[in-house]
């Protein structure tokens, strides 16, 4: 299929925003919060490792499939923020004998937030295939009331129809704009001197928005795109995107894994990721060396 002509290529909708790396990467660290010792608790948190530039890291468009192949481990999590930044969450006051109190995201909720992720990917997976008996498992799995007397005669007649409702009433919820409140915000701290104390909450508009001209070949076209203030809510958007219709995925015929087609010239042509192809060229040619 030929592409079309430059003057009516679509604006792009999702763009994000450069997000700040460190030259030197992150590191997790172990450390303690809590608000008195009664609720003084141990975990890791993320924070730079300091000294170097921040450089500017302008998201992939295909981040929702890199986020979905993240393990809530250190070493895969890491690895991730190191590519990409900060997912953006709030950040927790915690202190740390292997670095001076400060605040950083802890690893729970980086670990909460891979899971539900994965799990509503997982749910729209199942809706694609139509695969009705995991679709109904997981849909119970998130207190959907299939079993209920009153209620699962009319959400089970159309179970991909159910299933679409609570895709989209989940990304709703989370690119809502809402009152970001970490519970330390109001609170002070378990550490004997710490000067930290309560602060004001904050409205976080998640995601902006704007209009933008473009000029080509005579042609003027008004295009609205949506700008992601957060690596987070940049992951929850490219992944409404593709819910929506706006964006094509199929799986890698090497790895397995997602790719993201929907900028291919051809995309019934691709088969696999670059990375996936270039490794067998690789294995070819050394089999051959060898032979």
């Amino acid at each position: 299929m030929s592409r079309r002509p430059t003057a009516e290529e679509p604006v792009e909708l999702v763009v994000p925003r450069a997000v700040p790396v460190p030259e030197n990467g992150f590191r997790w660290v172990r450390g303690e919060s809590g608000i008195d010792a009664s609720t003084r608790i141990p975990g890791l948190f993320l924070v730079a490792k300091g000294g170097g530039r921040l450089l500017p890291v302008i998201p992939p468009r295909d981040l929702y499939l890199e986020f979905l192949r993240v393990e809530p481990d250190e070493a895969s999590t890491l690895e991730f923020a190191n590519r990409f930044g900060k997912l953006g969450i709030p950040q927790e006051h915690f202190h740390s004998t292997e670095c001076s109190g400060r605040f950083g995201e802890s690893a729970g909720r980086w670990g909460h937030e891979i899971g539900v992720f994965q799990y509503w990917f997982e749910v729209w997976q199942s809706i694609e295939m139509r695969n009705l008996i995991k679709l109904r498992k997981l849909l119970l799995d998130s207190g959907a009331p299939l079993e209920d007397e009153r209620l699962k005669e009319s959400l089970t007649r159309d179970l991909v129809k159910t299933a679409r409702s609570y895709v989209v009433a989940e990304i709703n919820r989370i690119l809502a704009p809402g009152v970001s409140i970490p519970l330390s915000n109001y609170q002070g701290c378990f550490h004997e001197g710490c000067s930290y104390k309560a602060k004001v909450p904050r409205v976080t508009e998640h995601v902006s928005c704007q209009l933008i001209l473009r000029e080509d070949r005579g042609r003027v076209r008004i295009g609205l795109q949506l700008i992601p203030d957060q690596l987070l809510t940049t992951v929850w958007l490219q992944f409404a995107e593709l819910v929506a219709g706006g964006r094509r995925v199929r799986p890698c015929d090497l790895c397995g894994h997602w790719m993201d087609i929907s900028e291919t010239a051809r995309p019934g042509a691709k088969r696999m990721h670059e990375r996936c192809s270039l490794a067998r060229r690789m294995r070819k040619w050394r089999a051959k060396r060898r032979g």
